[in-house]
Formats: structure tokens, sequence, C-alpha cells
């Protein structure tokens, strides 16, 4: 990787996590060519951020210089005969979902906001809407071109240096800066996807019926009712998508374009959303989704995008958590005990007085090593408004994840604690000993890393 002699400018500015639970004072750096990238001082800790929308501190932190990847979003090459595709690591989902479906291609695993930036998807090893089938990110990367100042310029994939590929595709961007990456398309047979709706009334009906579905499926997921402050068994949907079968018709027509991806609301978000959000007002907010939702029986047609990046269509949504943020705890739970703990965190909720703004579930399979948040079981997820009843329900959700042997996902939880991830992930160690193994300095440093002494 080549030098010259200027230096790179760097601009302070106030970064904070999108959960609103970190916030820092930062010296961003904003290259707009491939030589700036060795301009920084040798000894400089430093960290890559892309579209900084990780609910947790990933992309920065107090002391580190954060690095922007905005410049470097271009297409690089693309093969339509194999649907492989080379892009710069800063391009954002929605514009290479764009190119790719005027292709008629798609990539099927993809998180739900089209802003999110490809090279934060690697680092992440993110999940998309049907990991059972499809698994994460990492699927999907043929190879990737990785800078390091101590290694330069180093080509990863799956045969080339496999364990440093595996290292850095959920890596948090720890093993350096993700350029470029080459990733495997498939083929868009149809630009329609259908989606119905299954109400279930006990969690462990509603667990059983993803997993007998989730296998054909393109997409699945399970919305579960937390707003009814009852000790009734909880109730919910699971919504099911297929691509659509050319020339049958349904009963409710897919608009013909969907919503542009805008900017998340991080800032001027609603001030006094603690004295909106309360069992009441989920209580009737739920209702309304499950009546609009039930209407659905003979399928809801839409676009792939929106399917695909549905909360394109709500944004409003983390505009009503309130400026004081929110927490969503993420877990994936061995499957035996899965209908057990999501009944038991909604009764804990109901205790607590807590409205859960969001519940949802997703069934994983495959093997997990090192950081990922992979492997085989139910995926759950919860949002809630920050505050004291919240840190409440966090140290109850992390002293029974570690009973239960699940794994939290330490991207969407920015004050998860070192001894949680410890006692979860049985590779930490592993992970430590092979980043020092090939970067004994740690130039790479976020307040994720530092918090998790990564």
């Amino acid at each position: 990787m080549p030098k010259n002699n200027s230096k790179t400018v760097l601009q302070n500015e106030s970064l904070t996590s999108f959960d609103l639970g970190i916030q820092a004072q930062v010296n961003v750096a904003k290259p707009d060519r491939y030589r700036q990238w060795g301009e920084l001082e040798s000894n400089a800790s430093r960290i890559s951020r892309g579209a900084g929308l990780s609910l947790a501190a990933a992309s920065f932190g107090s002391g580190n210089i954060s690095i922007s990847h905005d410049r470097f979003n271009r297409i690089l090459d693309f093969d339509r005969a194999s649907g492989q595709i080379e892009v710069e690591a800063g391009i954002r989902l929605y514009s290479l979902h764009a190119f790719l479906t005027s292709k008629g291609y798609f990539l099927p695993i993809q998180p739900g906001h089209g802003l999110i930036s490809v090279g934060g998807c690697v680092a992440v090893d993110v999940h998309g809407k049907n990991q059972l089938r499809d698994g994460t990110f990492i699927e999907q990367v043929l190879s990737l071109n990785l800078f390091h100042p101590m290694h330069g310029l180093i080509e990863l994939s799956p045969k080339s240096n496999p364990d440093l590929f595996r290292l850095t595709c959920g890596g948090f961007g720890l093993t350096g800066h993700i350029l470029s990456v080459k990733l495997q398309a498939q083929k868009l047979l149809n630009n329609e996807v259908v989606t119905r709706v299954h109400k279930f009334h006990d969690t462990e009906s509603g667990l059983k019926f993803l997993k007998d579905s989730a296998a054909d499926a393109d997409f699945i997921h399970s919305w579960h009712d937390f707003s009814q402050f009852s000790p009734k068994p909880g109730t919910g949907m699971i919504f099911i998508s297929n691509f659509a079968t050319p020339g049958k018709e349904f009963g409710v027509p897919a608009k013909s374009s969907a919503p542009t991806p805008h900017k998340l609301p991080r800032e001027n978000r609603l001030p006094a959303a603690k004295l909106i959000l309360n069992r009441f007002t989920l209580s009737g907010l739920n209702l309304v989704y499950r009546s609009i939702n039930s209407m659905n029986s003979k399928g809801k047609v839409q676009n792939i995008t929106e399917a695909l990046f549905p909360i394109h269509r709500l944004q409003g949504y983390y505009f009503f958590l309130g400026s004081q943020g929110f927490h969503e705890y993420q877990v994936l739970l061995p499957t035996h005990l899965a209908s057990d703990f999501i009944e038991r965190l909604r009764v804990q909720a109901i205790s607590l007085q807590i409205p859960i703004t969001l519940a949802s579930g997703k069934l994983f399979g495959g093997r997990q090593d090192l950081l990922r948040f992979s492997g085989e079981g139910t995926c759950f997820a919860v949002n809630f408004i920050r505050g004291e009843k919240g840190d409440k329900l966090l140290r109850w959700l992390d002293i029974n994840l570690m009973k239960s042997g699940g794994l939290p996902n330490i991207i969407k939880d920015s004050r998860l604690p070192r001894n949680v991830v410890e006692t979860c992930f049985p590779e930490i160690d592993k992970f430590r000993t092979r980043l020092r193994e090939f970067d004994s300095r740690l130039l790479f440093q976020s307040e994720l890393s530092k918090r998790l002494s990564l």
C-alpha cells in the first residue's frame, strides 16, 4: 500500500451508538484515495467506520481514530453469467441491491436497512431473513481485500488465508480495514414476495410452527405480543414469505416501488417517550398491528426491496423509542429451552412493568465458532426503553442467558458485560489468541473491543 508525505486530515466529531448508550468525542479521518489508508501514525489506534448504524460502539472509541469508508462505495466488477460481484466496502446495501436487481440478481442474506455498508455486514457477519436455510453473511463472501499497516494488502478467502478470513468475517473490524469484497449473488426469479400470516396462541406452539415452516420459506420470523400484561401464554404471529408464483393473483397487490432509505433518526428522537409508551398505549398499537396483518389471509404481496429492507417504512419506530435511548437484547437459545426462556422473560417484563416494544424470533442452524452470532437454536430479540427498570431486566437477561448456555449478539448491545461474553462464547480466548498472533500491537480498537478485552 503506497504512502505519500501528506498527513490525513482528522476532524473531531461526537459519535454515538445507535441505541444512544455510548457517546465519545473521536477524531475521524475521511480518506478519498487508497494511498491515504497508510498515512496515519504507525502506532495510532484506529478502527474502520461504515454507516455507523451499529447498536454497539464497534466503529469508534475514546482515544481511537475512526476511519470512514464513505467515499469508497464503487462497484468494481460484475460477472452477469455467474452473479459474482466485487464492491468497495463502503457501498451501501441499497445501492448494491438496486444494481443487482437491475441485472436479475440479489443477495439473500441482508439485514433490514439499506444504508448499512457491505464492510459492516462482513465485520459483524450479519444474518438475514432465514438464517436456518441461508446461513450468515460469510456464506456469500467469496473473497475480500484487507489492509493492515503491519502486513500491507492481503487477499482472504475460504481457501486463501482461511483462518484470517474467518477471524475477519465477524471480527468487528479488529483485523484491519476491509477495502473490497467479492460476493456471490443469486438469481432473482421474481420481483414480488408473498407474505402469509399464521396466528398462534402460546409461545410453544408458535415456535413449533416456526420450526415446521422454516425449511420451505424464503423469509420467516415470529412476532410476539408482550403487551398483554397477564399470566396467560404469549400470543403472536408467524410471517412466512416466499417469492410469488408468476401469473398468480393475491389479495393485496404489491406496490410498484419500494420506499427509499433515509438516514435513520439518531438525534431528535421523541423527548417524552417514557410518558407515551406504556403498557396501555403499546397494547393498543399491538392490537392495531395484529388486526392489520390478520386481514392478509390470502397473502400480502411485496416488492422484493420492501421484503428485504422492512425498516425503510418503519423508521418512525426509532423516533418513538425516545431521546433517552433504548436497549435491544438478541439471544440465540438452545432449541429445547427457548419456549421456557421466552415465557419467563415475558412474565419478568410484566413483573417489572416494562413495555416491550418489539419481540421477535427466528430459527438458526449451523455451527458456532469464534465470536460469530451463529449456531443451532432459536434467535430471539426484544426492544425496550432505557431506564432503571430496564437495567433490572438486563441483569435478569444476562444471568438467565448464562444459565441457559445461549449466546448474546455482541453487536446489538452497547453495554454487554465482558463476563457474559466470556461465559457464553467458548472460543473467545481462541479469538484473542489468533488476533494477537496477527496483530501483536492491537492497532485496531474500539469501545466494544476495549470493553470486552478483545
